[in-house]
């Protein structure tokens, strides 16, 4: 995507060359099976709204792309990127470089790519979905290549008390890799499957937020800011509804 001309006025350019030009409005018409392409010379974050299912791809540079309530496929393409995936069935991929990763509502498939990567099921409501939701609830997510790097899992204080510890999780093995499911007051809040991984080889720190790694990765420090990250008011980042 690249932004042209006067404020108000842009030019997005999807990845098979075709251009919208979208002038004082923020409501996109264009084909949901022709991904989006970001273009690092220009912004390269992008912030979805609408139901619509959108593919992005992200730029070599440090990408923030969020997904909206439609089934999104997000690559963040090289960099060091932070991804969003919003409501909806979602396939997050980081590709290259040390990325966040939130999947949000629905049942979502994420992959860090190459890196040491970041996996968040923050306590807060992720960005994009409704304020209030005090029984929010995650889906049932798969990460790929958990391990990859020293990657890390963050998770919330599920149940409340204000501190991360057995009581917000259980973790089991089953044939697939390591289930973790969340626990929160009103039962179970979603869960996340780390593929090839077993619950031996995890280890977890407690605190206001879980840590969980491998054993034999490098100790995380803790990682709070990816919800301010993803909420903020940032001027550099452009919305669009597709419709």
């Amino acid at each position: 995507m690249s932004a042209t001309g006067i404020p108000g006025e842009y030019l997005l350019t999807a990845q098979d060359g075709q251009e919208f030009k979208v002038i004082n409005t923020d409501e996109v018409n264009f084909d949901p099976e022709t991904p989006i392409a970001l273009n690092e010379d220009d912004n390269p974050n992008l912030i979805l709204g609408g139901i619509k299912d959108v593919n992005v791809q992200g730029s070599d540079a440090d990408n923030k792309i969020m997904g909206n309530l439609g089934n999104n496929v997000i690559d963040g393409g090289e960099g060091d990127d932070l991804l969003g995936g919003g409501a909806g069935d979602d396939t997050l991929t980081g590709g290259e470089g040390n990325d966040e990763l939130i999947g949000g509502a629905g049942n979502d498939q994420l992959e860090g790519g190459t890196g040491d990567d970041t996996f968040a099921y923050p306590q807060e409501v992720p960005p994009g979905e409704e304020e209030g939701q005090e029984d929010y609830s995650y889906g049932d997510d798969v990460i790929r290549d958990f391990g990859q790097g020293d990657d890390t899992l963050i998770l919330g204080d599920f149940n409340g008390d204000g501190i991360f510890d057995s009581n917000d999780y259980v973790i089991e093995n089953t044939e697939n890799g390591a289930l973790i499911t969340f626990i929160g007051t009103d039962g179970s809040r979603g869960s996340v499957l780390l593929q090839g991984v077993s619950a031996e080889q995890l280890t977890v720190a407690g605190g206001e937020t879980g840590q969980i790694t491998l054993s034999d990765g490098s100790a995380p420090s803790a990682i709070e800011h990816i919800p301010e990250q993803l909420d903020d008011d940032d001027d550099d980042d452009n919305f669009f509804t597709i419709v």
